[in-house]
């Protein structure tokens, strides 16, 4: 039986969307990723894994991945949220990411508002499921 890699779905994502001009226009070339640091420029994209089954065993994975959107204004997270569903829905599928392929995407919860009480940043967030089987 051959063994299969379960692909890094939350680093992919990330490095998929920092591939995207659509989305670097907005962020920067370092405005998206799985931490928020210390020193954080806004706006920027947060993804987190939240779990997540295999689908058919061995082979069809479906991850849960935590989007947010962060940014100054909440005109500005919201603008992000959108565009980052938008390239994640139509742009990911198809996609060859890390040792897999991404054969659907699409939103389990729909866009929540949650601003941070720590900082009064402005932030979305959204359940995403990435459907992804190892590449032949």
């Amino acid at each position: 039986m051959t063994r299969y890699k379960i692909p890094d779905v939350e680093s992919a994502i990330v490095n998929f969307l920092l591939s995207k001009t659509s989305i670097t226009d907005i962020v920067g070339s370092s405005g998206v990723s799985t931490i928020f640091p210390k020193e954080v420029s806004l706006p920027r994209l947060r993804i987190n894994l939240a779990g997540g089954i295999p689908i058919v065993k061995r082979w069809l994975y479906g991850p849960r991945i935590n989007v947010e959107a962060w940014a100054e204004t909440k005109e500005e997270a919201f603008d992000l949220m959108a565009e980052a569903i938008y390239v994640l829905e139509h742009e990911l599928v198809g996609a060859q990411i890390d040792e897999g392929v991404v054969t659907g995407c699409e939103q389990e919860t729909g866009i929540s508002w949650s601003p941070d009480q720590t900082s009064n940043y402005s932030r979305y967030f959204v359940g995403i499921v990435v459907y992804i089987h190892p590449k032949l």
